[in-house]
């Protein structure tokens, strides 16, 4: 869903995937970085994304809203047991400028390392869909991953 907002509202983005993830048909032509374990992610995932920050500094928009932050990227929380990805990705938009605003449920193991580790005083989460809507909207680009497969239906 944030992928397709993002997508709908012409924001650049990052899409990850994680390794046994399997990319649904309508963003299997769509480019990707793959993660297949925590150091991968906190070594290569940082310098994709100094290099993808620098071409978002070339980027302009056509129409940029007016109380789009310069300064917000959003980040798709991974589930609970890889919260170490989601604060990879928050460290390196934080040394880069960017204040990270997590999409998904508020979580307290989150929020504890993204005060501590990422310093961030308050952190912010979108949860609903008008905050995930209003979060992708006010926000430079985004940093979204491809999901497992939860059931066999997905």
């Amino acid at each position: 869903m944030e992928l397709g907002i993002a997508i709908g509202l012409q924001k650049p983005f990052v899409l990850v995937k994680d390794r046994e993830a399997i990319p649904a048909t309508i963003v299997r032509d769509i480019e990707y970085y793959q993660i297949d374990d925590y150091l991968s992610a906190r070594h290569e995932l940082g310098g994709l994304l100094e290099k993808y920050i620098t071409y978002i500094g070339r980027y302009q928009p056509k129409e940029l809203p007016n109380q789009v932050s310069a300064q917000n990227a959003v980040i798709s929380n991974w589930e609970s047991d890889s919260v170490d990805i989601s604060i990879t990705i928050a460290k390196q938009l934080k040394f880069f400028g960017y204040n990270p605003i997590i999409i998904g449920k508020r979580d307290q193991k989150l929020e504890n390392y993204l005060i501590s580790e990422v310093k961030i005083a308050v952190p912010q989460f979108a949860e609903t869909r008008d905050e995930i809507y209003k979060a992708i909207k006010t926000s430079r680009f985004g940093v979204f991953h491809i999901d497992k497969p939860k059931s066999p239906f997905d």
